[in-house]
């Protein structure tokens, strides 16, 4: 079904999990010639389901292309959890994540999901994010992100510098 693949020409983010962020950070760095990892303990008030997570993020950039980094806590951590890596120093891909431009589109967005595929509903007034279950389909997750403009103004993530890839080879 296309409804599948709505919005994902506005994905901005691949997301992972790990055991330890820190040792991923390390490998993102050694391996991959990734820095500054901005690293931010988030607390979550959850809507689906009515409850609280607590998650460590590292969050980075490659090119236009934000790399996302969960490490599970506490509470409501089970959509995180499942997919973690069994070797700790490791990481597994979780999830896309696709910016909705406005607030009635995320309203739209919301009033047309199947409830069965929500997997996950958060934020707070001025920032609200959702995942929609599409591991049958896809094999991972896709996340939804609306975003006030007065959010995007106060949060440093957007700001970070931006890991550059090389220039590619022509042969």
């Amino acid at each position: 079904m296309l409804e599948t693949f709505t919005g994902l020409s506005a994905a901005y983010q691949i997301a992972y999990v790990t055991r330890d962020l820190a040792l991923a950070a390390d490998r993102l760095e050694l391996q991959c010639g990734i820095k500054d990892l901005l690293t931010l303990r988030l607390d979550l008030e959850l809507r689906v389901p009515a409850a609280r997570a607590s998650v460590n993020v590292g969050i980075t950039w490659v090119d236009d292309l934000q790399i996302e980094v969960i490490e599970p806590i506490d509470g409501a951590i089970g959509i995180y959890a499942a997919a973690l890596p069994e070797k700790t120093q490791l990481m597994a891909f979780h999830h896309l994540a696709m910016r909705v431009a406005s607030q009635s589109q995320w309203e739209d967005l919301l009033a047309q999901l199947p409830e069965h595929k929500v997997a996950l509903v958060g934020g707070r007034e001025e920032m609200r994010f959702v995942y929609v279950d599409e591991r049958n389909t896809l094999g991972h997750y896709l996340e939804y992100v609306w975003m006030s403009d007065a959010f995007l103004a106060q949060h440093p993530i957007w700001d970070l510098p931006k890991n550059r890839r090389a220039a590619s080879v022509k042969g």
